[in-house]
Parts: C-alpha cells; structure tokens; sequence
C-alpha cells in the first residue's frame, strides 16, 4: 500500500507538472533540465564544432538557437567529454521536444531491465516480483532521473551488468562494463580501488582496456 501511494502521488505530481504546452513546465523549468546540456553537446558535434564544446557562451548560443530564445541555462564548465556528446550526436538531429521524448523512453527502459537484473540475481526478491515492480515504479531516485532527464539511467545499467557478469564468473567481461563508466569516473574510483587491493587482476585489465579504448574514442572525437 505504501508502494502503491507513492508511485500515485509521484507521477500525479510528474504528470501534473509537465503537461503544459512549450518546454517550460508548470512550475516554470524547463523540461529534461539536464538532458539540455547533452543535447547541445549532441548539436555541437553534429555541426563539426568540437572546439566549442568546453566554450560556456557557446553551449548558451546553441542552446537558444535550437531549443527556445529564452533559455538563460549557463554551464561555466562541462562535466563529460567529447564521446558523451558523440553518443547524442543522433539524438541532437531531432527537435528537442521529440529527442527528450526518446531519451526518456530509453533511460526508462534501461531503469526498468536494472531492476529485472538486480531481481533476477536475488533469491531472496524473486517471490514478490510485483512488489519489487511498484516500488521501482515510485522511487524518489528513479523520479528525480526523469524528471530532470539525467543519465544515470545509463550508469545503473552497466552496473547492473557487470554484477550479473561477476555472479556469472565472467571478470574480464565484469571489468570491460565497469571500465565503460570512464564517462563518469566518480562511479568507478572506489571499485577500481577496492578491485586492486583484493588482487582481481582480470577486472582491472578489463577496466583499464574498456576505459582506455573509450577515452581514445573521445580524443578522436575532440
């Protein structure tokens, strides 16, 4: 019942907010704040303007010029690298209305087959499938990432994954997901650190190949 309450109430008070015409919500934000920086990174890219994409008054300039003339959102540092903004290059070709649309089905889905993962490896879950299912469903975390459109949907996945890589013995491949999270080294520091001192060599080498072969990536493309 508690469950049940609070996915209502969160996405009465979602649905409430965000069904207004424009890209300004009810409470006068703009919607998928978050996902407004991928996007104009996304745009940057496709426009062949790598250079720009660390320049704050740039990032301001593109996202007036394809979101709304009123945005006054200022980044005075990025937080990614140039293969985040390659990643939403594709994105970047739509409107924002409808590339925010399929950002969000996405980070859903992806929200959606982490907590299938995480349930399938729990014995102990597997008995109350429904009650794991509303409970995600409500989660304050899970509506604080759509409401802002964040991309920790995509963190959580490859977490998730390379926990049923190591259930499943398989450490190299458990160390290639883990090195994946390069894009957002925070999430990665305390396993690196904790891998190395338990002498889980294969998963060290598999981050270290999947994080430098990404970071290569985002040198080609900045």
């Amino acid at each position: 019942m508690w469950g049940t309450s609070l996915m209502v109430l969160s996405w009465f008070v979602y649905g409430h907010t965000m069904m207004v015409p424009g890209y300004v919500d009810r409470a006068g934000r703009f919607k998928g704040t978050d996902y407004i920086y991928f996007y104009v990174m996304g745009s940057l890219i496709s426009e062949g303007r790598a250079a720009a994409l660390y320049e704050a008054d740039a990032h301001l300039a593109e996202g007036r010029r394809r979101i709304d003339p009123q945005l006054n959102l200022y980044a005075p540092y990025s937080n990614y690298g140039p293969q985040v903004a390659a990643a939403f290059a594709p994105l970047s070709r739509l409107t924002f209305g409808k590339s925010l649309t399929v950002f969000l089905i996405l980070t859903a889905l992806a929200y959606a087959a982490s907590v299938w993962l995480v349930w399938t490896l729990t014995p102990a879950l597997r008995p109350y499938g429904a009650l794991v299912a509303i409970l995600a469903a409500g989660s304050p975390a899970f509506f604080t990432l759509i409401r802002y459109a964040q991309l920790s949907g995509l963190s959580l996945l490859l977490l998730s994954l390379a926990l049923v890589a190591l259930v499943h013995d398989r450490r190299l491949l458990a160390g290639v997901v883990i090195g994946l999270l390069v894009f957002k080294p925070q999430l990665g520091v305390v396993i690196a650190l904790v891998m190395i001192l338990a002498g889980e060599w294969r998963i060290v080498a598999g981050a270290a190949l999947a994080a430098s072969a990404e970071l290569a990536g985002a040198w080609l493309v900045g």
